[in-house]
């Protein structure tokens, strides 16, 4: 997108600077113009069938192609950086809201250890995919519906139209290497009175 940005600034400033130049020459000059350009189209000649023919009809459908596709990509909507709210066309929350708002309710659940979440769809079905790590010992089936509940909840809570919920689980090995275990309080020295 940034190249296209690139190109887009470099091909507007060219036909601003050629229009500008084009419009002055006219105003100062008219005639001297026109009778300019009479006289360059004049003297073009090329042949029917030739090798430079087809060179100016391959090097202007490439040019027209090209300038054709950048007209598109300036015309196209630009994404939202939002879904609308399910029924108000006005409304939107922002994606990244969902998916902290997802994550936050994932990550809650007991044996989940952490969760990453990207939405895919947009304008107004959202369709999230949760991948979450757990624990070793948690029943996967039961834990991948529980994860898919509670997003689905949570997406709804929102005010979202609900699309696909996809889940994957990754089973995180226990990293705590077992440690020696401390050793019992000691019991304070009592002082020693001796009486004399």
């Amino acid at each position: 997108m940034v190249m296209l940005n690139l190109i887009n600034r470099i091909v507007v400033s060219l036909v601003l600077v050629i229009l500008i130049v084009l419009l002055v020459a006219v105003a100062v000059t008219p005639d001297g113009v026109a009778g300019f350009l009479a006289n360059l189209l004049l003297q073009v000649r090329v042949d029917t069938f030739s090798v430079t023919r087809l060179i100016v009809t391959a090097g202007s459908l490439v040019a027209a192609l090209l300038l054709l596709t950048l007209l598109g990509q300036e015309l196209r909507r630009p994404k939202r950086g939002g879904i609308i709210l399910h029924g108000e066309d006005a409304r939107e929350i922002g994606a990244q809201s969902v998916v902290q708002r997802i994550r936050s309710e994932v990550e809650g659940l007991p044996g989940v250890r952490g969760a990453n979440v990207t939405l895919n769809g947009g304008g107004q079905v959202v369709s999230p995919f949760v991948e979450a790590r757990v624990d070793p010992d948690v029943e996967i089936p039961t834990k991948a519906a529980e994860i898919d509940q509670v997003t689905q909840d949570t997406v709804s809570q929102l005010g979202l139209k609900l699309g696909k919920v996809r889940v994957k689980l990754n089973v995180v090995q226990n990293t705590k290497k077992s440690q020696p275990k401390p050793p019992p309080p000691s019991r304070p020295s009592t002082p020693t009175i001796t009486g004399g």
